[in-house]
């Protein structure tokens, strides 16, 4: 997977713009799907650490289901179809396409 680099001097600012952006959203009438798509693929852009962005940003996309009420999201298993689904689908939101990311959330979204 290629990831965009944000380089060192701009992470705060991009990690600012992430949450204040995520801040809009949140108030809007935008699906929730659609808000946890937006999250989970911009954390994983943003890429702030060296290693464990990926495991942060499912962190991050099921603590904020968990707070609207739902389960939390299991994307992929280890290996397998679903993995490589999972990454196709980043890499579709990396070109702007986040749709198949917003489906592959909205199919495991479940209110506890």
């Amino acid at each position: 997977m290629v990831f965009n680099i944000v380089w060192p001097r701009e992470r705060a600012r991009s990690l600012f713009d992430f949450l204040r952006c995520t801040e809009y959203h949140c108030f809007s009438d935008k699906f929730f799907a659609d808000l946890l798509a937006y999250l989970h693929h911009r954390f994983v852009w943003i890429h702030p650490f060296n290693n464990g962005n990926g495991r942060t940003a499912r962190l991050l996309l099921n603590a904020a289901a968990m707070i609207k009420g739902f389960e939390p999201i299991q994307l992929y298993h280890r290996e397998g179809e679903a993995r490589v689904k999972y990454i196709d689908a980043l890499r579709l939101a990396d070109g702007g396409d986040i749709e198949v990311l917003t489906a592959l959330i909205l199919r495991e979204l479940t209110p506890f």
